[in-house]
């Protein structure tokens, strides 16, 4: 009936970003500042803790122990203590627990990392006391039982054991830090499902364990958003049990300090490829350990895209740019005494390949210094930027500073950080490469072992040199297999001798290539090759008479596989190779690590080696350090002609570009309009990836030539009072951009004066000023006082804004009246894409913790000033009053907007609209300033890609803007008289229909006003909203909604079952017929009885009729919504209220009145039955009565006039003898009739009943077919006169609901909007009375003319007069 915008998402947005040219240029950064998100670190009673006191309803304790996988005393140790937490206590069950956090909002985590295991709650502010006791429960006096250990814990082990085996990127992850640490920081996240963690977890085990986890000093408790105070004291009281040292017959929590190690570790899988690439990083900052180059170093690295659809513009994002199916990212993973910078590679084997060799070329050429200073100062930026991020994002920042205060009694501060990241200079970051290369990497891989490459083939070493002896045997095309020694080493000794002087040696003839038996003696041969410089070795083994066997697959089985070590004693002359020498002659010089087996045949200067094992020897670094490779000419060396060597080309030679652009413009002129073209080699990835960094349409970082990066204003400069209403004005306009859904980087935050307020972010009202250094007495007091407390005002008016409206559900609102709309994509919990408003405050705070008195003695200090000011002209002081009255008005009112006072708060806004005049009659004296506001500020707020234009607001905008505000925020608090379920519907759905649609915040204070304090109006339950409602509907004075049911204890009692179950039908609608049928017997319905030979029994299914009423009731919603919104095609209007309108069952109107009729019979039937009639149960049957006939008296209504305006577009459109409407949807590759039905029935495709009719069906019943022009005629009259018939029941029926006292039409909080509407809709039918009378006289007077050329139809625009009822205007030509 009424217009609801607001159920829809809108349609329509104009997008319109302002262009600027483009000259000779240069590109700075944007400059980067964090906010001050410190804790404040205490102690209560022997707990170290952190707090921030962050604003807002909502806290998050955690509890941050010592005990992940680098300390946990047996495998599983660490997750069993995790799943444990919030399991029976000796106070509470888990059950209780669970329900008790349930009933209090809350959510409650718990996980673990390496160093530790965090368990904490997200729960509203004043439920803190709870909370901290349920910590201190789940510390002290967690039961630990047996069964919870096995049905559980164990299980829940299990299941996750399951999920590793197929994620390659985790199993390369643990990989690397077991080869990188070993022990402690090596231990596998979760436990691998080979481990057998039952033979540790126990539960007597594990409270051993919890006893001293849970030692005072081994963790630590960390809140945001709670008090310092009242922490400490809840603390104090609560966790007195926790035992202030470990029990000292338990094993202690190692912490013996990380040692890294490095090595290489392959494990072939199907499920993907994986490639990780790892050094020594960086630790925590708080542990002694933190190297501020190694996150620059990262961020230089990068790999992976901050930028959406963009590659990204990094070192490793440009390098690899062509290994398209290789996803490379780099990280620092820092713990409390180490790090370890990963570069880590998924996607295809082949493109991982080629991608680990960009990644160490990139590594020679930082350290090597051939790196832009500009890319490292963008590095700079961002590892800042990244590490300030983190440390807002509460759930990292709660671990962090929880682990430093455990570790080392400090919590993680972010400034302190910052600056230490500032400090990095160009030669640390080179510095730090060059060690990173140097030193010992670390690579694991995991996946297609056959492609993916061995770290030496890439440049890398994952020994150093004094741990390593590497024997080559080095060929462009030599298929390799690593296999292990399947044998015992007791009693082999293998003894090496070089001799370099000797000629090339004859080959070993071993037993079989599955066997190699050991001679007594065998003496170690060379190969030396002056030309090539390489250096082979051959190896000779010498047991005593024993045989070596390798396995028959020596690349299949893991389970055959094991590391043989035995001890090696080599015999070594002096000798040089190449820059070392050996010294060293009977000494053991280390240890056999491994055997490489060749078993590809392989000519190298004539000589064949058939089949050869190198041996990888650890050498004894304080002995010996051993270079057996040497590079190796592959042009010099013979080779078989069938394998050619591969030669890698230079990269520019790589690159062949041509210019396709006439090609390209010839092909796309043969294209259709409208006709699709989709290549799937060329994605929206790559096509946004084109766009370009130093475009100035792109990137905010973009300087024009003689551009600076800000501008020279200096906001402490004198201003004249005419200034000074201009700038108040503009400021408004700025703060009406916003409510009207701009973000703040394009509105208020352009303001270099509101800009100095806020930033830094002020600690007391005094610094909350445009200049904080300035000289008392020396400053401009119409600036610093009369301009900063109207700023000041306006900075807390949107603070209460922003707190209302993020505490509330939003959604996108339809077309604007706007010329612009910019729509800036931030992230809120409550609103998708294009929201109508941005909540992002761009690590700005809103002065939340200064209260609204002091900011009124503010705008109380500059009224009196300015009205003692007999120096300024009398209007312009005027003006200036005007303004500091309304904004002081407009704090007042937005700081109590949940005032449930009706009168109070509808005073206080219709004071404001009382000064809106004089604010308009007072703008001619205004002076604008405009270099007081400048987009560049967004440089200081984020990296902004693409750069977002300054809005600018026309001031009569604005000001038609605040009026409707104010109007709607008075109007909006008429709600709040409570008068049944069917009033506040009606409320919202016409408040909520009012054009211009009101603003977000109203929208939002309308919320909060019917949910206050989670009740409706702050004074009735949700249950009792909803039992009104089905008593006004469908159970008048019904048992079923008897309040006393609910006091009623005895589970045997009916009226405690009937409680149970309505209780139920509350939370779940959707099964509101098994409800029915199990109420009966506690109710005693009887049935109606259709037909006497059949005797058919009918119910009334009560619970059941509501669900469906409001189910038909959105249906008619959703459909007329489309016509509100002009989403129907003028061929589909006919059809659409065919379906809202004709007398079939599978129609929405039909069905809606034949339910309705179906209702009013029970009810009838029950106040029949009814033996008692007392006054009470009279009126409340009366009550029902009536709304059921004002409802079908609507369905009705909207029945008949759906009918005639389906006759009348069916005639319009229908008739080719008229062809009428000749703007008709073109047949087009991407739409036709069949796929637009389709689009249309989409919404209620998962409804069963009511049926929804086909293309087919729909398309016969609003068609014409014609044979002949009288034929035509005689059609047309008879439809004219269906329609005539059908508009004259419908204005008769609307007319008589528009008569109704508001009282019984539920419309006594909005009765005027409510009959405005009503008359819209009476205009709308006599407005189809009169095109349908100019129909029938053009088709009855007889003119020989194509009806075309002799009516005129012209459709409704935007205006029409009513949204839902587009009646086309017909008139003769």
């Amino acid at each position: 009936m009424v217009p609801r915008a607001s159920l829809a998402r809108a349609t329509r947005r104009v997008l319109a970003l302002q262009c600027s040219k483009r000259p000779g240029h240069c590109r700075t950064l944007a400059s980067a500042k964090s906010s001050s998100y410190n804790y404040e670190t205490g102690e209560a009673n022997g707990i170290k803790f952190a707090s921030r006191d962050l604003p807002g309803p909502t806290t998050q304790l955690a509890l941050v122990a010592r005990a992940g996988t680098r300390f946990q005393l047996y495998p599983g140790f660490a997750e069993g203590l995790e799943k444990f937490a919030f399991k029976s206590t000796y106070k509470r069950s888990s059950l209780r627990i669970t329900r008790e956090a349930e009933l209090l909002g809350g959510e409650l985590f718990a996980y673990h990392s390496r160093e530790n295991l965090v368990i904490g709650a997200k729960f509203l502010r004043e439920d803190l006391p709870y909370f901290t006791e349920l910590l201190g429960e789940v510390v002290s006096k967690t039961k630990f039982t047996r069964h919870e250990l096995h049905e559980e814990v164990i299980r829940v082990i299990k299941l996750g054991q399951k999920s590793i085996l197929g994620n390659t990127g985790e199993m390369a992850l643990n990989s690397a830090h077991a080869v990188a640490f070993h022990r402690g920081l090596g231990t596998a996240l979760h436990p691998t499902s080979s481990v057998p963690i039952t033979q540790y977890l126990h539960e007597g085990s594990l409270e051993n364990f919890s006893r001293a986890a849970y030692a005072k000093p081994n963790f630590a408790i960390v809140a945001n958003g709670a008090s310092h105070d009242e922490l400490s004291k809840w603390l104090g009281e609560f966790f007195t049990d926790s035992p202030a040292s470990p029990p000292k017959n338990l094993p202690p929590i190692e912490t013996k300090p990380s040692k890294y190690y490095g090595g290489e570790e392959r494990i072939a899988h199907d499920g993907g490829n994986n490639m990780i690439i790892a050094f020594p990083g960086s630790g925590a900052y708080t542990g002694g350990h933190y190297k501020p180059e190694i996150a620059v170093l990262s961020s230089l690295l990068g790999g992976q895209s901050y930028i959406k659809w963009s590659p990204g513009f990094s070192l490793l994002a440009r390098a690899t740019r062509a290994q398209t199916q290789a996803h490379v990212s780099t990280r620092n993973l820092s713990y409390s005494d180490a790090g370890l910078l990963t570069i880590s590679m998924a996607g295809n084997a082949q493109h991982i390949r080629e991608a680990s060799e960009a990644i160490v070329e990139i590594l020679k050429a930082i350290s090597g210094g051939d790196i832009a200073k500009e890319d490292i100062q963008k590095a700079i930026a961002n590892a800042k930027f990244r590490t300030l991020e983190a440390g807002q994002n509460i759930g990292t920042g709660l671990e962090l500073t929880g682990a430093g205060l455990v570790q080392s009694g400090k919590a993680s501060q972010l400034d302190g950080i910052a600056e230490a990241i500032e400090g990095v200079t160009e030669d640390k970051v080179k510095k730090a490469a060059g060690s990173l290369l140097e030193g010992k990497a670390t690579v694991s891989s995991v996946g297609d072992l056959f492609v993916l490459p061995f770290a030496e083939e890439i440049g890398l070493h994952p020994y150093s040199t004094s741990d390593r002896n590497v024997f080559h045997l080095e060929s462009s095309r030599l298929d390799v297999g690593t296999g292990w020694c399947d044998c015992s080493s007791d009693g082999l000794q293998a003894i090496a001798t070089i001799d370099t002087s000797q000629s090339p040696p004859e080959l070993y003839d071993g037993p079989s290539k599955n066997s190699l038996a050991f001679k007594q003696r065998e003496e170690e041969k060379w190969i030396s090759d002056s030309q090539s410089g390489r250096l082979v070795a051959i190896l000779h083994l010498v047991s005593a008479g024993r045989e070596l066997t390798m396995p028959e697959n020596r690349m299949a089985s893991k389970a055959r596989t094991r590391t043989w070590r035995m001890p090696i004693q080599a015999q070594w002359p002096t000798a040089r190779m190449g820059s070392s020498r050996v010294h060293s002659e009977g000494k053991t010089l280390g240890h056999l690590e491994s055997m490489t087996y060749l078993s590809q045949e392989v000519s190298l200067h004539g000589l064949t080696v058939v089949h050869a094992y190198l041996i990888n020897v650890n050498l004894r670094a304080d002995v010996v350090q051993l270079h057996l490779a040497a590079e190796q000419d592959v042009d010099t060396v013979e080779r078989n002609p069938e394998n050619p060597p591969l030669k890698r080309k230079d990269a520019a030679k790589r690159i062949h570009a041509q210019d396709i652009s006439c090609d390209f413009r010839t092909a796309a002129s043969a294209l259709n309009t409208g006709q699709l073209v989709k290549d799937p080699y060329f994605t929206l990835f790559e096509a946004v990836g084109a766009l370009e960094i130093m475009d100035s349409k792109m990137d905010s970082g973009f300087l024009a030539e003689g551009e600076k990066l800000e501008d020279d204003f200096d906001v402490s400069q004198e201003v004249l009072p005419e200034e000074i209403v201009g700038l108040m004005d503009q400021v408004l306009c700025l703060e009406m951009a916003w409510h009207m859904g701009y973000p703040l980087s394009q509105s208020l935050f352009t303001s270099y004066h509101i800009d100095r307020i806020l930033w830094p972010n002020p600690k007391t009202l005094d610094e909350a000023s445009f200049d904080r250094q300035r000289e008392a007495g020396l400053e401009s007091k119409l600036l610093h006082v009369v301009y900063r407390a109207y700023c000041v005002a306006v900075i807390k008016c949107c603070d209460y804004v922003h707190r209302r409206i993020g505490t509330e559900h939003y959604y996108e609102v339809g077309s604007r009246n706007q010329a612009q709309l910019v729509a800036a994509p931030q992230s809120h919990v409550n609103v998708i894409q294009e929201e109508d408003f941005v909540s992002n405050l761009y690590n700005r705070n809103f002065l939340t913790h200064f209260n609204e008195a002091g900011i009124q003695k503010l705008l109380d200090e500059a009224l009196e000033y300015t009205e003692r000011q007999a120096s300024i002209e009398e209007t312009t002081r005027y003006a200036i009053v005007t303004r500091l009255n309304l904004r002081r008005r407009m704090l007042n009112a937005v700081a109590s907007d949940l005032d449930l006072s009706k009168n109070t708060q509808i005073q206080k806004w219709m004071q404001c609209t009382e000064l809106l005049p004089k604010l308009h009659e007072s703008r001619p004296v205004a002076k604008p300033v405009k270099e007081a506001f400048s987009i560049k500020i967004q440089r200081r707020m984020a990296s902004s890609v693409p750069p977002r234009p300054m809005v600018e607001i026309d001031f009569e905008d604005a000001h038609t803007f605040l009026r409707h505000l104010c109007r709607d925020a008075a109007d909006v608090y008429n709600v709040i008289e409570y008068r049944g379920s069917s009033d506040i519907l009606n409320f919202v759905y016409i408040f909520q229909s009012r054009k211009p649609q009101p603003s977000i915040y109203i929208r939002c204070l309308l919320q909060s006003l019917i949910f206050h304090d989670m009740k409706i109006l702050g004074t009735v339950t949700i249950t009792k909203l909803v039992f009104d409602d089905l008593e006004e509907l469908t159970l008048p004075a019904d048992i079923l909604l008897d309040p006393a049911n609910g006091d009623i204890e005895a589970p045997h009692n009916p009226r405690f079952q009937i409680a149970q179950a309505m209780r139920e039908h509350v939370l779940r609608i959707g099964d509101a017929e098994n409800l029915d049928v199990g109420l009966r017997k506690y109710t005693g319905e009887k049935p109606l009885i259709e037909g006497e030979a059949s005797a058919a029994e009918i119910w009334s299914f009560p619970l059941s009729s509501w669900a469906y009423y409001y189910k038909l009731r959105q249906m008619e919603w959703i459909i007329q919504m489309g016509f509100e919104l002009r989403v129907y095609q003028n061929d589909e209007l006919s059809g659409m209220y065919w379906w809202a309108a004709q007398t079939y069952l599978s129609n929405v109107a039909a069905a809606k009145i034949q339910h309705l009729e179906r209702v009013h019979t029970f009810v009838m039937q029950r106040f029949k039955q009814t033996k008692k009639r007392s006054a009470d149960h009279k009126k409340r049957f009366s009550r029902c009565f009536s709304f059921l006939d004002v409802t079908l008296l609507e369905a009705s209504a909207t029945q008949w006039f759906a009918m005639a305006l389906s006759k009348c577009m069916e005639l319009y459109t229908g008739l080719s003898y008229f062809s009428l409407i000749t703007d008709r949807c073109e047949l087009v590759p991407y739409s036709t009739p069949e796929l637009r039905h389709a689009l249309r029935m989409r919404p209620f495709m998962q409804l069963s009943i009511p049926e929804l009719p086909s293309y087919a069906e729909l398309n016969g019943a609003t068609s014409i077919t014609r044979s002949d022009a009288e034929k035509d005629e005689d059609q047309a009259l008879s439809v004219l006169d269906m329609a005539e018939e059908a508009t004259k029941v419908a204005r008769k029926e609307w007319e008589a609901l528009g008569k109704l006292e508001a009282e019984k039409a539920r419309c006594v909080n909005c009765e005027e909007w409510w009959r405005a509407s009503v008359k819209d809709i009476v205009r709308a039918c006599i407005a189809c009375s009169i095109a349908i009378a100019t129909m029938k006289k053009a088709v009855q007077t007889p003119h020989g003319k194509p009806m075309r050329e002799v009516l005129k139809v012209e459709m409704p625009g935007e205006k029409s007069y009513h949204d839902f009822w587009l009646v086309p205007k017909v008139s003769l030509r």
